[in-house]
């Protein structure tokens, strides 16, 4: 039985791709270099700033330091006007909570950020728990940030589900032994999400709810 959910934070709760893309392109700028195309920074999203920026034509070791602190200087500030809840996502919380599910956000973004994002979405009194990277050795889509989560809160993997809009949020979800539900409105079509066979996709946030309700049957 689900008794616990455990969310990505990026492109499940809120969407943050023009910020993401937005800075991403100006921090390429920012250090010299030519900065990689809107699709491409798409798909990097979910993965670590280092794991995504490596994958990025003209990054190297050498150059990725300079990339990462004007990436986070500039986030701060895209992120304010750039970045809002997907339809649906502060009610079905709100229910999910008050019913007593133990809810919380597993992300490659660090704590500070989502910190700052979740209180300014208004949705952080919500949350049993937070896994960011500072809590893993290993980002997505190993399962380390799903299993420090799950030892903090004391949840077992088999009453829990991770949802996400990435594979590499699915697979950590598998890897941790937990269920699985895609969103296709992030950053990841179904078609993508299906090919690593989560228990369900989803096109929309309000439909949550009937998942939890049928893996519950």
């Amino acid at each position: 039985m689900i008794k616990n959910v455990l969310f990505d934070f990026d492109g499940t709760l809120a969407d943050t791709r023009d910020a993401i893309v937005r800075t991403t392109q100006a921090a390429f700028a920012r250090i010299g270099l030519q900065a990689p195309g809107e699709e491409q920074i798409q798909k990097c999203i979910g993965l670590s700033l280092k794991d995504a920026a490596m994958q990025y034509p003209g990054m190297t070791p050498e150059t990725y330091g300079s990339f990462e602190e004007s990436y986070h200087a500039l986030f701060e500030l895209f992120a304010h006007s750039n970045v809002k809840l997907y339809p649906d996502v502060a009610d079905v919380l709100s229910r999910l909570d008050s019913r007593g599910f133990k809810l919380g956000i597993v992300t490659s973004r660090g704590r500070h950020s989502l910190l700052s994002l979740i209180d300014m979405l208004g949705i952080a009194s919500f949350f049993d728990g937070l896994s960011t990277v500072e809590n893993a050795a290993h980002c997505k889509p190993a399962p380390d940030t799903v299993l420090y989560l799950l030892d903090r809160l004391g949840l077992e993997a088999d009453e829990t589900l991770v949802v996400g809009d990435t594979v590499y949020d699915l697979l950590m979800g598998q890897k941790a032994g937990c269920r699985t539900c895609g969103v296709s409105y992030g950053n990841h079509s179904a078609e993508m999400l299906s090919s690593v066979s989560p228990d369900a996709v989803i096109g929309s946030f309000a439909d949550l709810e009937a998942v939890i309700v049928n893996l519950n049957r």
